[in-house]
């Protein structure tokens, strides 16, 4: 990357400068406002301008917005190395992202925003719109996913709820995906639903936070729609998420049980019974060096930072779909999934 030596965009209007620049694709102008905000001491403004736009498109399965949200942990934490090149090379992804076929629909939603009732980050919590809106995924476009998310809104249904429902849906595609789906894709509607729903947290502007919900949303049957491109249709019926049967049981139990559906419930039992989360996510980790691919780390990663901010209605569940998928894909290994924890805890003791 270039070395610039100094700002060519005045600081005082560089946050414009940013948006215009983003929004029409302009890199070297995008190039200097990052700069300019950077040495100005402004850097979470230019990662507010990365998520206001970061979601335009889903042809890339969400990596953009991941990239934003660990950029922006790094940042948090003082670890981000060379920080304003690094801001410089989310700017220059973003601007050379072509547009896709969901960019007309992230600029409708970012129209509708103005219009979403000023209070809604103080709905209520409501257990039946989490359902109701985790069905509603289940068959919607992505249109209408966001239509959905609307509406809710406007009912009064506050963001965690709503939050609770992308979640869960997101890990209702892993069951899923253990049907013949691509296993990949399924994984990306998770670590992308984490992060959008990081990124909304960080995020200074209300209108950057409500942006982010209800892409996440739209992204769902996108991802769908992507799984199937991939590998053709996929039974849809069974593996819902809302209706899960726990099956009390002991992490020992949970580990033993190799059936995967049978598994899903005796996380959940487990979990039901008071068995506590780290617990279960400490054995999990030792798995992760005998799964077939690298994408588990972060799967696990982002259930880990995630699972505290589930509510109620759906934490054992989502907990336990992706629970489930860790172990399978570690017991698909020569080592299996009780042997390799196994041999972790001995070289523990």
């Amino acid at each position: 990357m270039k070395k610039v030596d100094k700002a060519s965009t005045p600081a005082s209007e560089a946050a414009a400068a940013l948006a215009t620049a983003l929004t029409q694709r302009q890199l070297a102008a995008a190039d200097a406002a990052v700069v300019a905000l950077h040495r100005a001491d402004r850097s979470k403004d230019v990662l507010e301008a990365l998520i206001l736009h970061g979601s335009r498109g889903h042809a890339d399965l969400g990596h953009e917005m991941i990239a934003i949200a660990k950029s922006w942990r790094l940042l948090e934490r003082g670890q981000l190395a060379r920080a304003e090149d690094a801001l410089r090379a989310l700017a220059e992804g973003l601007v050379r992202t072509k547009p896709d076929a969901s960019e007309p629909l992230y600029l409708e939603n970012r129209g509708k925003l103005a219009g979403v009732r000023p209070d809604w980050a103080a709905g209520r919590e409501d257990d039946a719109a989490v359902v109701e809106l985790i069905k509603a995924l289940r068959v919607a476009t992505a249109a209408e996913a966001s239509a959905k998310v609307f509406e809710l809104l406007g009912r009064g249904i506050g963001p965690r709820s709503l939050w609770d429902a992308v979640f869960a849906a997101a890990a209702e595609r892993l069951v899923r995906s253990v049907n013949g789906g691509d296993r990949i894709v399924a994984i990306h509607a998770v670590t992308a639903t984490d992060a959008m729903r990081e990124c909304a947290s960080l995020a200074q502007q209300p209108t950057t936070q409500l942006l982010c919900l209800v892409q996440a949303a739209a992204w769902i049957p996108l991802f769908r729609e992507e799984a199937t491109r991939r590998r053709g249709p996929v039974p849809e019926g069974g593996g819902e998420i809302d209706a899960i049967v726990p099956t009390p049981s002991t992490l020992d139990q949970v580990f033993a049980e190799t059936d995967a559906p049978a598994r899903v419930r005796r996380i959940a039992g487990y979990l039901a019974n008071g068995g506590p989360v780290t617990a279960l996510f400490q054995r999990m980790r030792p798995l992760i060096p005998h799964a077939p691919e690298q994408h588990y780390p972060k799967l696990l990663d982002s259930i880990e930072r995630h699972e505290p901010q589930l509510g109620a209605r759906v934490h054992h569940a989502v907990v336990a779909a992706i629970g489930q998928y860790m172990m399978l894909g570690a017991e698909r290994e020569p080592l299996g999934y009780i042997e390799a924890a196994g041999a972790w805890t001995r070289s523990r003791a």
